[in-house]
């Protein structure tokens, strides 16, 4: 199962004050009627849980069962549905959540044969977070275990990824547009980001380690003054279950140790910010000199060697920062080749899913 570069927004329609007004409803229609597109949408979903090794996905009604069967079957394994209320028979169990525009109720049947296996929640769409929260809710009640949750699109401007305790995969999220010609693209190293991919794009590669970083970003800050930096770079991941791209809006210091003079683990001497913290919902990154290959002692998500550098002198610059990592390896023994292998995989899925989907140019 190859994850493919597909332009999934041309299949997603915007209508604006549905269901009601001051709602934008996407619609997913378009792409359950291109076989192309959908085959290529499972595709690339089923090739980013099938390592979660999940019993059974389970679809949230109603879009959500469209999307779960045909999941399912790609993975082949089953399905089930969590439903609305009065459309399942025997004793249920439910959950009452907010929507962006309501609220609602799901139901599960109680005796569902789920208890004890590891269920692969899937829905259309992500907004406030409360249907996928209240879905992997009632799945635990009935002693589910649920490795991560699947979208079709993420509206990360509504923040729901952060009221979720496990991995969110989504195939398409609408974010910040970037302007080619205000925008500097930070990345360490060409071969994770080639310039091939980046035509009308300004790109500066710094070498690995913060050092190297921070020298490279306020150089390039002096000479070309942007009004925004982007940083794309590999990552390795300490949370399980996670894989693909993410937005990373949390940076630490992890190999920063003066605990021998009263500091905290990750503080710099004399300063009282350990964390850096950006707008918006996305994961937390330890940044070091070194290359992780056992769990640090320092707890994050991810791992690299330069963004938490890149997030400082930007803070400082007041100048706008984004972080973007592919998860390339797990931070183990395996860590080496895993990254040499996904880098690629990596690139094409940065530009395709960022720079070319969320430009403003033109």
């Amino acid at each position: 199962m190859q994850a493919s570069s597909i332009d999934f927004d041309k299949y997603i329609t915007t209508y604006a004050d549905f269901p009601k007004p001051g709602i934008l409803f996407r619609d997913v229609s378009p792409l359950l009627a291109s076989a192309r597109g959908m085959n290529c949408a499972i595709n690339q979903l089923a090739s980013q849980v099938a390592g979660m090794k999940p019993d059974l996905v389970a679809g949230i009604e109603s879009r959500g069962f469209l999307f779960s069967t045909l999941l399912a079957a790609r993975l082949g394994i089953g399905s089930m549905m969590i439903r609305k209320p009065g459309k399942l028979p025997g004793r249920l169990v439910d959950e009452t959540y907010d929507l962006e525009y309501g609220s609602a109720t799901l139901t599960v049947q109680a005796d569902a044969p789920v208890a004890g296996r590891s269920v692969l929640l899937i829905d259309d769409l992500l907004a406030t977070g409360g249907t996928m929260l209240a879905a992997n809710s009632l799945l635990r009640s009935c002693g589910a275990m649920v490795p991560a949750s699947v979208v079709i699109v993420e509206l990360a401007a509504l923040g729901g990824r952060a009221l979720l305790d496990m991995p969110l995969i989504a195939l398409l999220f609408t974010m910040t547009k970037f302007d080619p010609r205000t925008t500097l693209l930070v990345v360490a190293l060409e071969s994770e980001l080639p310039r091939d991919l980046l035509a009308g794009w300004q790109i500066v590669y710094s070498g690995v380690g913060k050092v190297n970083a921070a020298i490279t970003l306020c150089d390039a800050l002096a000479s070309s003054s942007p009004k925004t930096v982007v940083n794309y770079g590999s990552a390795g991941a300490l949370r399980t279950g996670l894989s693909g791209l993410y937005r990373v809006t949390r940076f630490q210091q992890r190999d920063m140790d003066v605990r021998a003079l009263g500091f905290s683990l990750g503080q710099t001497p004399f300063e009282e910010d350990m964390i850096i913290d950006l707008d918006g919902d996305g994961l937390s990154c330890g940044t070091g000199d070194n290359f992780v290959s056992t769990p640090p002692e320092m707890n994050s998500d991810l791992v690299d060697m330069e963004a938490y550098a890149l997030a400082k002198i930007c803070r400082q610059k007041a100048v706008e920062f984004h972080c973007f990592k592919f998860i390339s390896d797990n931070a183990n023994n395996d860590a080496a080749n895993d990254w040499m292998q996904k880098l690629a995989l990596g690139a094409k899925l940065f530009s395709n899913e960022v720079l070319k989907k969320h430009s403003s140019f033109g």
